[in-house]
C-alpha cells in the first residue's frame, strides 16, 4: 500500500492533527467496552510510540511513518476495508414487499456513521449548544438527560443521541439533519461535514 493510502485514511480520521483528547475519543469509539482509565493508557502509549518528535500531537507526516512500520499483512487488513459487506444480499435477488419509491435509499445511505462522528466531534470542539440541535431533530429534554447520564463526554452524548434520532427517523435523514443543524446556529458545521458550498 501506498502512502497515499495512508494519508487518505489519516485524513477520513481528522482534517488536521490527532492530540491525546481526540486519540481518547477514537479509541472509545473503536472499543466501547474498555474502561476510561484503559483508554488513557493506550492513547498515552500510541501517541508516545507514534509522536516522535514529543510535540504532544500526530500530523499526517508522522501517522504515514507510523503505518510504513507495521507488518505488510497487517496495512493490507487496515486499509482494505470494502464498500459493500461480503454477507450482503444484491438487490435484485430480493422481492420488496412495499412500493419502492417510497423510501429513498440514496438519501438514507449518504447519512453515514463517519458524518454522525463528524458532526459530534464538531459540535463538541466548538462548544454549540446540542440540546438546541436535539431540539430541531424532534427530541425532548428527557431523551438527552438520560444521554448525559449514561455518557460522561459531551461528543459521546451528541453521537448517541444522533444515533438515537437516526434509528427512529421515518423520513429521508440528510435533508433533515442539514435544515437542523441550519436552524440551530451550526451552518458552518453542516456545510463543512457534507462539503456544501452555500
Amino acid at each position: 500500500y501506498s502512502d497515499p493510502s495512508c494519508s487518505g485514511l489519516f485524513q477520513a480520521i481528522t482534517s488536521g492533527t490527532i492530540g491525546k483528547e481526540q486519540l481518547q475519543t477514537l479509541l472509545q469509539n473503536l472499543y466501547p467496552r474498555e474502561d476510561p482509565k484503559t483508554i488513557h493508557e493506550l492513547a498515552t502509549l500510541y501517541l508516545s510510540e507514534v509522536d516522535k518528535s514529543n510535540q504532544g500531537y500526530i500530523d499526517e507526516d508522522q501517522f504515514v511513518a507510523w503505518m510504513r512500520t507495521l507488518p505488510q499483512h497487517m496495512l493490507t487488513s487496515v486499509l482494505h476495508f470494502p464498500i459493500i459487506p461480503s454477507n450482503i444480499t444484491p438487490l435484485k435477488e430480493l422481492q420488496p414487499s412495499f412500493p419502492t419509491a417510497t423510501v429513498d435509499f440514496k438519501d438514507r445511505s449518504v447519512l453515514d456513521e463517519k458524518q454522525l462522528l463528524r458532526v459530534a466531534v464538531e459540535i463538541s470542539l466548538k462548544r454549540r449548544d446540542w440540546k438546541l440541535l436535539a431540539n430541531h431533530l424532534g427530541l425532548v429534554e428527557k431523551d438527552y438527560s438520560c444521554l448525559e447520564h449514561e455518557h460522561l463526554d459531551v461528543k459521546s452524548q451528541i453521537l448517541a443521541m444522533l444515533q438515537i434520532w437516526l434509528k427512529t427517523c421515518r423520513e429521508a435523514p440528510l435533508p433533515l439533519l442539514q435544515a437542523a443543524l441550519r436552524h440551530s446556529g451550526n451552518t458552518d458545521i453542516c456545510n463543512e461535514v457534507f462539503s456544501l458550498n452555500f
